[in-house]
């Protein structure tokens, strides 16, 4: 069976190992189709993710058909096309029992701190596998991950019909928290970054309007599309790192708004403005992945063609040629945003 380990950093082994037992009671063996490259992946690949360690098998984000299921299995059957939460919870917390397994103290994620994907067979909890519209695409399927990470940011934030908001950061992320955003309800929708190339195709996913900030500047650009930084109702940063983006989100907030923080911040990040955050009284919202309510509600969305990922994916490659992937993302030999990888070809 091909699998794909990470047995160093910047060192993908291609082995062929045998399959896995079969599924026990409440698990289900899944034949993996598509997988979605994540930045965590990308830091992993480093040595650089601080959850994420050597050797595993990366693949979070991923699809596949159901291969055979265990006893006491009745939510899904053989042959559905279906997509993953990859959560392995504790069950027994006050959190799981409430289904926010995002907040169980004893979570593991497959892919980071479990073996994941990146193989033709995977063993899941049955709970887990979330079965999928005809219409909805394997490479769709395996971008729920993601889709339900912005769900889970846009819903936090509450945006109201009345509403104008600003997403920060043109990533994937970002670009399915515009969309989830205008889903939900959102008045108008804006998006900032510094990449011309995303920020077309955030408008082209329907953003009422972006912002380069490394061409006009976010000051201009809140002028010219809302009328100033005051008239921003919620921000969400999907940016994250050192907090630079945090702070000026801080800087031109009006008293008493929102702000979600969706992206990762570095434990040495900086936010020199903090303090305004308490003085203005400001409300800051953590978000964490998703819970799976928001998998059914992105899934449902996705059939609906109301979240898309039309020129998100920029590369598709058999799981066999991972190493080169990796090297094409390493060395930014070519340009990429979505990369998907494909166990059968």
């Amino acid at each position: 069976m091909l699998t794909a380990r990470l047995v160093d950093p910047g060192n993908f082994v291609i082995e062929d190992g045998p399959r896995p037992p079969a599924p026990g009671p409440g698990e289900v063996q899944i034949r993996v189709k598509s997988i979605g490259i994540c930045g965590s992946d990308i830091s992993a690949y480093y040595g650089r993710h601080q959850y994420i360690h050597c050797p595993i098998i990366l693949g979070h984000e991923f699809s596949g058909i159901v291969e055979l299921v265990g006893p006491g299995v009745d939510n899904v059957k053989v042959g559905d096309r279906s997509t993953i939460l990859p959560h392995l919870k504790c069950g027994k917390c006050p959190a799981c029992l409430a289904g926010k397994y995002n907040h169980c103290g004893e979570l593991k994620v497959i892919g980071a701190q479990a073996d994941g994907a990146f193989t033709e067979l995977v063993n899941v909890p049955a709970e887990m596998v979330f079965p999928i519209a005809d219409s909805v695409s394997m490479d769709q399927a395996a971008l729920v991950e993601p889709g339900a990470v912005g769900y889970h940011a846009a819903r936090k934030g509450n945006p109201g019909p009345s509403e104008t908001m600003l997403v920060f950061g043109a990533g994937p992320i970002g670009m399915f928290t515009m969309q989830a955003a205008r889903a939900i309800g959102a008045g108008k929708v804006l998006v900032a970054d510094k990449d011309a190339d995303r920020l077309a195709l955030a408008r082209g996913l329907g953003a009422d309007g972006t912002i380069d900030t490394g061409a006009e500047g976010l000051d201009a650009g809140l002028r010219r599309l809302a009328g100033g930084g005051d008239k921003i109702d919620l921000f969400i940063d999907c940016v994250g790192f050192g907090g630079e983006v945090l702070n000026e989100i801080i800087r031109v907030a009006r008293r008493g708004v929102r702000v979600v923080v969706a992206g990762v911040l570095e434990s040495t990040c900086k936010v020199p403005l903090l303090p305004d955050f308490v003085e203005h009284e400001l409300t800051m919202i953590g978000s964490t992945m998703y819970v799976p309510q928001d998998f059914r509600d992105v899934i449902h969305l996705m059939a609906e063609g109301k979240i898309r990922i039309e020129g998100m994916i920029t590369h598709v490659a058999p799981l066999s040629r991972v190493n080169d992937i990796y090297r094409m993302i390493d060395s930014r030999s070519e340009r990429f945003f979505k990369i998907i990888m494909r166990v059968d070809e």
